[in-house]
């Protein structure tokens, strides 16, 4: 009888063991329409939102990997500099996940302390990361953009 009981656990333990590998964790679905702003570059495509605190200015969005098989170290910079390239604040974050595969989104989120949008603003971003095209050669690399940063159209450089 101890025997058919060991069996018995030990199948029902295996039986609810294999059941656990089915078991699939995602991301909560993100709305994209909630991210007015958008850039496309040949390495990633950004979209963010901003929205106005108590503490400042906070810019959140989303980066898509849209060029190499794997990329990680991903740090993310934001200037908010005038037309003659004056700096008013900035801000980093480093994206999460950190490591991503083409196509996968990361989320950042900034704040920009103390600071209220004003007409002539423009956004400077800069992206610094490492990337790998499979071949285990990675690219240090570092891309920026600059908008207009009430309107996300791109600003003359």
């Amino acid at each position: 009888m101890t025997n058919l009981i060991r069996i018995l656990v030990s199948l029902s333990l295996i039986a609810l063991l294999a059941g656990c590998g089915s078991i699939k964790l995602s991301a909560p679905a993100v709305n994209l329409n909630e991210y007015p702003y958008r850039y496309n570059e040949f390495d990633y495509n950004y979209i963010w939102k901003t929205s106005s605190t108590d503490k400042g200015l906070v810019v959140e969005g989303f980066v898509k990997n849209v060029r190499y098989a794997y990329i990680d170290s991903v740090d993310i910079n934001l200037k908010v500099i005038d037309k003659d390239g004056n700096v008013f604040v900035k801000a980093s974050d480093f994206p999460m996940p950190q490591e991503s595969r083409e196509g996968e989104l990361c989320s950042f989120r900034m704040l920009l302390k103390n600071f209220k949008l004003t007409p002539g603003n423009i956004f400077h971003f800069q992206m610094n990361y490492a990337g790998d095209d499979g071949s285990r050669s990675g690219t240090k690399w570092s891309s920026s953009f600059k908008v207009d940063a009430m309107t996300g159209k791109v600003a003359k450089q």
